[in-house]
């Protein structure tokens, strides 16, 4: 899991915990900022949606159209 990162928390209790506790919480660490970022993306994603007046053009089979729900 090491790479050009800066040192995270966990890094103190390297010689005290197993190699794979240490793992898991560098994972729930970039786990976290991940979905921070999810998050941010989404929010900018609904207000171009929201807001903005984008036209929507379509083409549809006349297949589709014909096509019952039951």
């Amino acid at each position: 899991m090491t790479g050009g990162r800066t040192r995270g928390w966990w890094e103190e209790y390297r010689e005290i915990l197993p190699s794979d506790a240490l793992d898991l919480a560098e994972l729930e660490h970039h786990a976290r900022a991940l979905r921070e970022h999810r998050v941010s993306h989404r929010l900018k994603r609904q207000t171009v949606v929201y807001e903005g007046a984008t036209p929507l053009s379509a083409i549809i089979h006349e297949a589709a159209l014909r096509m019952s729900s039951e």
